[in-house]
């Protein structure tokens, strides 16, 4: 432990545990380590596309006193992560990852993947996600996290943009940011990601129209 006002380290008696891999950014909650590798002092191609120019997402779970690998995650390249009570979540550019994660054709895209490290369980969601343009989204959270639910923007255009983009909130064009939520039980339940509704007016929210935009941010 640093204490900043002695300006020096105090022992805690405790042992000291390494994952044994280099990284440059970490996050740390509950018994859960994430962190992502660049694959340049790494020795290898950790997300299998061909070269060793990337940074790829790590994480470890603490059982007792052992320090482990989640085995659900496979390699993949990472932009930026936040650690919830239950999830990881984490963007991946596809240019990086050298595959098209979203179905739309080409690699243009940055796609939400999530990760429950006590379950074992890997989701890549396939939607695109992008940084919000709000001056009051905190821009040290690209996104929320909240017990089992994610909540991220999407640009309609970078859905399907070789279709010209996808109305995500029916307002018949395709030129919107749309919040949007990845929740595992409602999305194992009808097979993917869902547009949030208003329940006021039953239409799906707009991100310049929503009251409270805890939705992603460039970190």
């Amino acid at each position: 432990v640093y204490d900043r006002a002695a300006e020096t380290w105090i022992s805690t008696g405790e042992n000291w545990m390494s994952s044994g891999e280099p990284a440059n950014s970490l996050a740390v909650s509950g018994s859960t380590l994430v962190f992502s590798r660049p694959e340049t002092v790494a020795s290898g191609d950790l997300n299998s596309d061909g070269d060793v120019d990337d940074r790829v997402i790590r994480v470890y779970t603490l059982t007792g006193s052992v320090l482990g690998e989640v085995a659900a995650l496979p390699g993949r390249a990472v932009e930026d992560f936040v650690v919830g009570d239950q999830l990881v979540a984490f963007r991946t550019r596809e240019a990086s990852q050298g595959s098209d994660q979203n179905g739309d054709g080409d690699t243009l895209d940055d796609v939400l993947n999530v990760l429950d490290p006590g379950a074992g369980q890997f989701f890549e969601t396939g939607n695109a996600i992008t940084p919000c343009p709000l001056e009051a989204c905190d821009p040290r959270v690209p996104y929320r996290v909240r017990g089992d639910t994610v909540s991220y923007v999407t640009s309609e255009m970078d859905q399907n943009s070789d279709a010209g983009g996808v109305d995500l909130n029916g307002d018949g064009d395709r030129t919107d940011l749309v919040k949007q939520v990845f929740n595992i039980p409602k999305a194992a339940a009808e097979g993917g990601p869902f547009t949030v509704v208003d329940p006021h007016t039953g239409a799906p929210y707009d991100v310049y129209e929503c009251a409270d935009c805890s939705v992603p941010v460039a970190a």
